[in-house]
């Protein structure tokens, strides 16, 4: 979540973690609550955050276990 201060926690987590089937991706504007407003360079840039951050764990689940996550 590119908009929260644990950032750095999860570099770290991903770094820790054995598997070699891992992303480290960073959803621009997202936080644990709203989207963060104050990191927009565009009006409104922010407000489809945790659609972005869903349709990423679909495609990523549906790529290795083909079906079973359908949006």
């Amino acid at each position: 979540m590119g908009g929260h201060y644990f950032v750095r926690d999860n570099e770290i987590h991903y770094d820790m973690t054995a598997s070699k089937d891992k992303e480290d991706v960073v959803i621009e504007g997202a936080t644990h609550g709203t989207p963060c407003t104050a990191c927009e360079t565009t009006l409104r840039k922010q407000s489809n955050t945790v659609n972005n951050f869903l349709d990423h764990i679909a495609q990523w689940v549906n790529a290795r276990f083909r079906g079973f996550w359908v949006r």
